[in-house]
């Protein structure tokens, strides 16, 4: 069995699965972090695009302060 490890406490790095623009909430992207912890307020930079984390939510559509690996 594999051994999975994270580090929480350093920058977020991961991977932008979709992303699709709705006209009520702006810029939305689904993302899969792979190291760190994402954060509301954190920047956000894909290739030349740079952003704002302004909300997060879970698979439920629950609110959630910080996205972990």
């Amino acid at each position: 069995m594999m051994e999975l490890k994270a580090c929480k406490d350093s920058l977020a790095v991961g991977s932008i699965l979709e992303a699709r623009l709705d006209k009520a909430m702006g810029p939305i992207a689904t993302v899969l972090v792979k190291d760190g912890t994402l954060k509301i307020k954190d920047y956000v930079v894909s290739g030349t695009t740079t952003g704002k984390i302004r909300a997060m939510t879970d698979c439920l559509g629950k609110k959630v302060a910080k996205a972990e690996p």
